[in-house]
């Protein structure tokens, strides 16, 4: 599952690209809308794996990224503007304890990718391969690995815990 803005420059037809050269019985659902739209919308009339969701309410996405067996970030670690942004989505998939799938961002704190499966070869080629491989492992260890990285948020990101931080800090 993505959910988020579907602009061309964060990935997502990469994304669908790495998808369709699987050979798996799963499904891609996409949310959001974006200047990739269109190409998707041509994108998924040629693979039916391919779901289209356009915009929908905040809970119903989080419902589905809850229900999902992965989340995927296929935003670029090249972009001139990635160094200097936090990608708040992998924060927002990690919370949902589904786990994740995200290239090694610059402008991400390293303690996350111990949290994520991290993708190291970003064209489609590489993304099919990892999803390849984190669709075979067996539902126990996709469910650890979710597990882990909602407990690391909730431990260690919330509000509350920075608060305690800064006050540690005072």
């Amino acid at each position: 599952l993505y959910a988020g803005s579907l602009h061309k420059e964060y990935g997502i037809l990469r994304l669908a690209e790495a998808f369709m050269q699987l050979s798996v019985q799963a499904e891609l659902h996409i949310y959001g809308a974006g200047n990739a739209a269109e190409a998707l919308r041509a994108l998924a009339k040629g693979d039916a794996r391919i779901r289209l969701f356009g915009v929908r309410d905040n809970a119903e996405v989080v419902r589905a990224e809850r229900s999902a067996t992965l989340l995927v970030n296929p935003r670029p670690s090249d972009g001139a503007f990635t160094p200097y942004s936090f990608p708040s989505k992998n924060m927002e998939y990690m919370a949902s304890g589904t786990p994740v799938l995200t290239a090694r961002l610059p402008g991400m704190p390293a303690e996350y990718g111990e949290h994520a499966f991290v993708l190291d070869d970003e064209t489609p080629a590489g993304m099919a391969e990892a999803l390849k491989r984190i669709l075979a492992l067996p539902p126990q260890t996709l469910l650890e690995k979710g597990e882990g990285a909602q407990t690391f948020v909730r431990m260690h990101k919330t509000g509350a815990a920075q608060a305690a931080r800064i006050l540690n800090f005072f």
